[in-house]
């Protein structure tokens, strides 16, 4: 299957040919089932052969508009990360969407986000051996990405992300921005198990009794009724308090998110070259 598309056609109004290309890079690069992220080194390759195959002189390729952009990394984690999508609960306003138990998206006007399980698209109608069946019985391959739908409609990347020459001058701005917005993302442990109850003073109560009110209701419907109180500029405040005394009551607060946050800065270190 092909990754990139080229279409030619003439624009009666420049009077002029118009080369489109549209597809993904690293799909075409790699191939669909690689867990590999795209380099900048191996960036510069792509347009090079793009150039190459094309006809294009890669000086004036340089120079093509973007329209829509995806930029993206991927980690690999133990096993028992493989739910961890479902504890990613809200992002701004965007319509939170799972697919297929295996992918998560927060879904925006211009821009998408998502994570999802790469082990399972890569197997996906696929009869796995002894081999492939340990591997998935061992690890979680997780993948973030983020979708730029409409690159002028998003400031950052209509700055940093026009023409595939801004890409190469930005390319570190651009993977640090993927990092940014996971963290972005409100993250909630709804695996986590309970701290040992040790009440000591009235306050203490009040806060374990929100907690266990949040945990009966369930943290989706909680994010419902405060999405319909009107509580002005300091929404994002009291959510962000709201959820933090949550978190502090259960045993791993939010140190998943932090080790997946960890091994995402790794990885960005090794495609910045």
């Amino acid at each position: 299957k092909r990754y990139i598309t080229v279409k030619l056609r003439f624009d009666n109004t420049l009077s002029q040919y118009r080369l489109t290309l549209l597809g993904s890079l690293r799909k075409w690069y790699f191939g669909k089932n690689t867990r590999q992220n795209l380099t900048l080194t191996k960036f510069k390759e792509c347009i090079k052969i793009l150039s190459e195959k094309t006809g294009v002189k890669e000086a004036k390729l340089w120079k093509a508009n973007i329209t829509r952009i995806e930029c993206g990394l991927t980690i690999i984690l133990p096993h028992k990360y493989k739910n961890i999508i479902d504890c990613f609960v809200k992002y701004k306003n965007f319509e939170r969407e799972i697919k297929g138990d295996t992918t998560l998206y927060f879904k925006g006007e211009n821009f998408n986000l998502m994570m999802y399980d790469k082990l399972d698209e890569i197997n996906k109608n696929k009869i796995l051996n002894d081999t492939k069946k340990l591997v998935k019985s061992k690890l979680y391959i997780f993948r973030f990405e983020v979708d730029v739908i409409k690159v002028s409609g998003v400031a950052f990347y209509d700055k940093t992300a026009k023409t595939l020459n801004k890409v190469r001058l930005n390319w570190a701005k651009l993977a640090n921005q993927i990092i940014e917005y996971y963290n972005d993302v409100i993250f909630v442990d709804i695996y986590s198990s309970d701290k040992k109850l040790n009440l000591k003073s009235y306050p203490e109560l009040k806060e374990y009794l929100l907690f266990q009110g949040i945990k009966k209701v369930g943290i989706e419907e909680t994010l419902i009724f405060f999405d319909e109180i009107e509580m002005g500029t300091n929404k994002s405040r009291y959510l962000k308090d709201l959820l933090s005394k949550y978190q502090l009551k259960t045993t791993n607060g939010n140190l998943r998110k932090l080790k997946i946050e960890k091994l995402l800065i790794k990885k960005l270190d090794q495609i910045l070259f």
